[in-house]
Formats: C-alpha cells, structure tokens, sequence
C-alpha cells in the first residue's frame, strides 16, 4: 500500500528526524531538538524539488502530496508544541498551543483546496507556509533563553500566538525558488552551527 520512491522517502525521514527532536527535548537535549526540527525542515523544502525531477504517475504524485499534508502536521503542528512542554506550561501557553495546532490544520487544509495564488513563475502562498517554523521556532528560542525567566512566558506566547495568526492570515508569501534553495539551506546551516554551540543556554 502507498508509493516508495525517494521524495517519500525524504518527507518520512523528516517526520522521523521530528519525532527524533521531541525524544531528546524530553530528554532535556534542547538543542539537539532544535537541530533535528531544522533538518527536518530541509527534507521538506526538498522533498518536492525531487519529486519535481522525477516522472511520476499522477497518482504517484497525488499520494505524495497527501503524505506531505499529513507530516507538516507532524513535523510543524505537533513537534514544535511537544518539544516546548518539558520547559514548562501554564493554562495561558496551553491555550495559545491550541490555536496555534488548529491554525497549522487551517492552513494546510486550506492550501490543499485553494493551492497557490498568481500565475507563471511567480506563484505565493496566502498565509505563511507552516514550514516556515522549522526556521522561526530556532530563531524564536535563542531569544527565549536570552530573557529574563519572568518574560519568557510572554514570549513564548507572542511567538506561538504571531506565527499561528501569520498561517491563517492573508499575506502572500512568495513561493520559494532558484535561490531560494541555496539560502534556505544556508541560514539552516548557520542555525546549526550556532546551535551545536548554544553559548545562550543555562
């Protein structure tokens, strides 16, 4: 049952790289989660450049689309929240995870019916793309640990609470190309980087 090729293969060592963060978050190896959810970022952008390359049936491509629906779930909806809980959460920061999940299904349903936006080369996503927090969620935390304990709850929410109204907004985001592929690599890769040393850490 299902399609195995190499962009399937990619999306599901991205849901397994995510599921590897959330382990080592619970583990108290915050670090380590954020790196995996950067990579598991990675093998999102690339996981339909690949299946672009290659020829695949229309049901090939159908099934794929579907499965990279499920695993954004996964890897930008439900990782990022599980990772942040061994820090602590009050009833306000639950609230706030909860629209932040029902905003990541909002957008990705609504991608799925509406698509992309524009015509030709240039082609935008409306709302941000949930993929983006493989990215912000890294960035965002580096401010965390560099607060004061007494901000970091307000940042937290402001963080979760921005990017989720940022996916259900109506801005257009334009659909990553050409270079887009080697810079968002790049900053990944300074991300790790900086990560890997995590001076702001206690």
């Amino acid at each position: 049952m299902g399609y195995l090729n190499l962009p399937n293969l990619i999306t599901a060592l991205g849901v397994l790289l995510a599921l590897n963060g959330c382990f080592a978050a619970w583990k108290g190896l915050f670090p380590a989660a954020m790196i995996c959810l950067m990579l598991a970022g990675l093998c999102d952008l690339f996981d339909g450049l690949v299946a672009r390359k290659m020829e695949l049936s229309p049901e090939e491509q159908a099934y794929g689309a579907q499965i990279d629906s499920l695993a954004d779930v996964c890897l930008f909806g439900m990782a990022p929240v599980l990772m942040l809980l061994p820090l602590g959460s009050s009833w306000l920061e639950w609230i706030v995870y909860g629209f932040y999940l029902l905003a990541v299904l909002n957008r990705l349903a609504w991608f799925n019916l509406k698509g992309l936006a524009g015509e030709g080369e240039i082609q935008y996503y409306t709302g941000l793309p949930v993929t983006y927090m493989a990215l912000i969620l890294p960035l965002g935390m580096i401010v965390y640990f560099l607060l004061p304990e007494m901000l970091r709850m307000i940042w937290n929410l402001l963080l979760f609470g921005g990017t989720g109204s940022l996916f259900i907004s109506k801005l257009q985001i334009p659909k990553p190309r050409g270079k887009a592929y080697a810079f968002f690599p790049a900053l990944a890769g300074v991300m790790i980087v900086l990560w890997s040393w995590h001076p702001w850490m206690p």
